[in-house]
This record gives structure tokens, sequence and C-alpha cells, in this order.
């Protein structure tokens, strides 16, 4: 999945500004003289993008300023913080523009830092400290030069956490926004990207081809290209169109651009055969997809390269995940587990400790399972995410079947309270039920049933709590006749 990405059209200012901070900060004497030096290597590192070296003349310039107090040294910081964000030195710039934040709670620069500070958190699909800081920001600066990426974020946040229509509105607003307005091209195609996405998302195949054939149309060389063609290959495979599907796919792999580095299997071939075997498993043709995923592997592990792309590793992702489906819960397992090996800086370690959770399951390792499941839970790609739902659930499931039932309701519990996905709020409250009943605590069950029939009733567990509560009821009344004719 392609992040979206701000340019740097707002730091010449950012420059300016750094123009007229050091002499306020400097001392008298040798201090001068070496504040004045790191200040100047700072910002020619700075007009070069050395981000690396800015950060390193920075970290200098406070180690000279330790014993000013922190009020003196916000600038500093903030210069610090951005330079680290553009190093990709994530924790550094966290905590240098939080504390800019403090120090500085009315400075303009507000408007970039929580916009930093708000696409980090999305890189922890930390989603809702995302918003938190994307909508200070905007009203803070409703006018401001940075309001486009703002809502180029926000449009983000609520694809990630599928709210389409507020998805569609913020992204939508980069699209039509009025001249007066100045956005980057590349930032509207960002957003006409996901608005595509969206129309996939929502099954509107034909708005999602247009979309799509539209970007391609205006950057058929931009760097949105590669992920624009493979969706225009899924819509059509949506459509059913499955001729000119096969034929956009297999054209996508021939681009000479991405061919010549990679003869034997270009990038853009690789996604394209993807793309074809993905369609195909959400068909439920499980025995061709792990054939198809079987054969890009081989090809993809004999490449001469010495790093594999991280993007493949959702190949082996989704090839686990065929043989879960083929109940081949060994294979599933070998390949969930390989995946962090390969890929250890890809986000979909989440969903492939799920996997090793469910295979060591079906292989009735619970306690071993149960583990796997937590490390779900933990992973910064799944916290927020229905997976972690679903396999919070699924710890209660292992003590279920292990006959420990008030572990299990515990576990059932936080499916409800830690997460906020209905269909596993409701699976938790049924089987937390279910347990009760065990217990010989009939009341508890039928409170939790009636939850589910209250707060629940669109998921699909709703006709089970009925039927369970019907059955507790009926059997209730009877030993209420019962104790009447015994008395």
């Amino acid at each position: 999945m392609r992040r979206w990405q701000h340019g740097l059209a707002a730091w010449t200012s950012v420059l300016l500004a750094w123009l007229t901070l050091h002499p306020a900060w400097a001392q008298s004497g040798s201090s001068h003289e070496a504040l004045a030096s790191l200040s100047t290597r700072a910002e020619q590192h700075f007009r070069a993008r050395e981000w690396a070296q800015a950060c390193g003349a920075l970290r200098e310039y406070l180690e000279l300023c330790k014993d000013r107090p922190d009020s003196d040294l916000g600038l500093p910081r903030f210069q610090l913080g951005v330079a680290a964000y553009f190093a990709r030195e994530w924790n550094e710039a966290r905590q240098q523009l939080t504390q800019f934040e403090s120090l500085y709670p009315d400075d303009n620069r507000l408007e970039l830092v929580w916009l930093y500070l708000g696409d980090m958190a999305m890189r922890d699909r930390d989603f809702a400290t995302a918003t938190a800081y994307f909508q200070r920001g905007l009203a803070r600066f409703p006018d401001g030069k940075m309001s486009p990426q703002y809502w180029l974020g926000m449009g983000y946040v609520e694809y990630q956490c599928q709210r389409y229509p507020q998805a569609s509105e913020w992204l939508t607003k980069l699209v039509q926004t009025p001249a007066s307005v100045t956005i980057l091209p590349k930032d509207q195609n960002q957003a006409r990207y996901w608005l595509g996405k969206i129309d996939l998302a929502g099954h509107d195949f034909d708005a999602a081809q247009r979309t799509f054939q539209e970007l391609l149309a205006a950057a058929p060389e931009g760097p949105l290209a590669p992920a624009v063609t493979y969706h225009l290959g899924i819509a059509y495979l949506g459509a059913k169109r499955y001729e000119e599907a096969t034929e956009i796919l297999g054209r996508f792999g021939e681009t000479p651009r991405w061919a010549t580095d990679q003869p034997q299997l270009p990038e853009a071939q690789a996604a394209a055969e993807f793309g074809l075997a993905d369609e195909g498993y959400r068909r439920g043709e499980f025995a061709d997809c792990r054939q198809q995923l079987e054969s890009l592997r081989q090809r993809l592990e004999e490449r001469p390269e010495t790093e594999p792309t991280p993007w493949t590793a959702i190949i082996y992702l989704r090839l686990a995940q065929t043989y879960g489906q083929l109940a081949a819960w060994q294979a599933a397992f070998d390949m969930a587990h390989s995946l962090g090996n390969r890929f250890p800086q890809s986000e979909c370690h989440g969903e492939a400790e799920y996997v090793v959770g469910r295979s060591l399951a079906a292989m009735g390792r619970l306690n071993e399972a149960r583990e796997a499941y937590e490390r779900v839970i933990r992973s910064p790609s799944c916290r927020q995410s229905e997976t972690a739902a679903l396999a919070q659930w699924m710890i209660g499931e292992t003590y279920f079947h292990q006959k420990n039932y008030r572990q299990a309701i515990r576990a059932y519990q936080l499916a409800v309270t830690a997460h906020t996905y209905p269909a596993w709020q409701a699976a938790g409250l049924l089987q937390a039920g279910k347990c009760h009943e065990v217990l010989g605590d009939p009341r508890s069950a039928l409170d939790l049933y009636t939850r589910v029939l209250k707060q629940f009733a669109e998921t699909p567990f709703h006709g089970e709590a009925q039927d369970r509560l019907r059955i507790l009821r009926t059997h209730q009344d009877h030993e209420g006749t019962s104790h009447e004719r015994s008395t």
C-alpha cells in the first residue's frame, strides 16, 4: 500500500526562518563563533537536503547550549525535529517536535509540527492520534499553506479506518479546490488514487476504472503509475472483464523503465501475477491460487537481487492464508513464520502472526497459539485493526477449548471492550455467555445474550444469541414449573 506523502513546498519558509534564529541564541567570545559556525553548517545541510548531517550539526548546537533554559531552545529543537523527520529518525523527530509544541504553544510553526507528528502516528497505525494532530492543525490554521496536506492525511486515515464516505469528502477537497489554493499536482494525484481505491472498496468498478485511467493518462511515468496500473487491473477483474484485466496487467509488466533492471521477473509483472492469483483467492479458488502463488514465490526467490523488495511480503502472506483455507496447517505455519525472517521491515507481520496462531490452534498447540495471538495485538501494524479484534477473540477460544472458562470470559470481554468491531464484540459476548452457562451462571449468560440482541442485531451472531436465549428461558420456565409442583 502506497502511503500518502507530502512535498517540501513549505520548506522554504523554514529555511528562511533559520537565518534569523542563530543570532538570538549566540553568546559572546568563542562560544559565539562556535554557535555561528554550527548554525551555518546546519543551514547549508538544510539547503542541500542532507538531513542526517543537519541533525548532527543541530545536536552539537544543543550540546553547546545545554546550560541555557529550555525556553531558549525551542527553535533549534524544532529544526532538529524536522531534520530528523526527513532523515527518518522517527523517535528523535517525535521527541523534539513534541518538546517544541510544549515550549511554543502559540508559534505558527506548529502548522508543520502537527502535520509531521500526525504522519508519524499514521506510520505507527495509531490513527486516533493522527486524527487528533490533523484536526488540531486544521482548527488552528484553517487557511494555512499546509491545509491540503492535512486534508490528504485525514483522507488517508479515514480510508484506513474504512470510513469511506468521510475519506471521500476529505480527498475530494483536494481534487475540487479553487485555484486560489496552492496544491501540488502530485498531491492531487494522490487524492485521486485513494478516491479510486474507495470506489474499488465500494465495488463501483466503473468509477474506479475511469479514475485510474485518467491518472495513467496524466502521469504514465509518475511514481504512482505501478500502483495505479495494478489497481486498474483489479477494477477490470471486479467488473468480470477478464480479457481487459489480463491485458492490462500483462502490459503492466512490459513497461521498459520497470523491466530493464529485472528482466527475469519485473516488479510490475510480479504485481500483475499476484493480482490475478488474488482474484482467484477472493472467488474461493484456493487450489489454483496456491499453485499460482507458489510459482511466483519460487521465481522471486531465484532473483539475483541481494535484498527482497518489501512489498512482495504480501505474496507470502496471501500464500500462507491460502494454505490455511486448504487446511494445510503446517504449510501455512511455515510460510507465515518465515515471512518475518525474509521481510523484517514489512507491515504484514501482524497478519502473518495471526496465521501462525490459527495454524498452531488447528494443530492443537493452544498455548503457543495464544502467544502468537498476543503478538498480533501488540503489533504496531495491527493493534487497531479488525485482525487484532479477531486475535483477541481467538485467545478466548483457546481457553474455551482448554475448558478454562473463567480465563476465556476475560479474553472474550476484552474483544468487547478493547476493540470496536461489532462482529467480534458480538462474538465475544456470545462466547462469554456460553462460558457462564457451563459455570452454572445462567443469569449472566441471559444478560450477555440480550446485549447481543440489543446492541449487535446486524451481526451474524444475532441468530445464535436469540436461539440460546430462547433455550435458556424455556429451561428456566420448566424449572420454575417443576419447583411449583414439588411445593
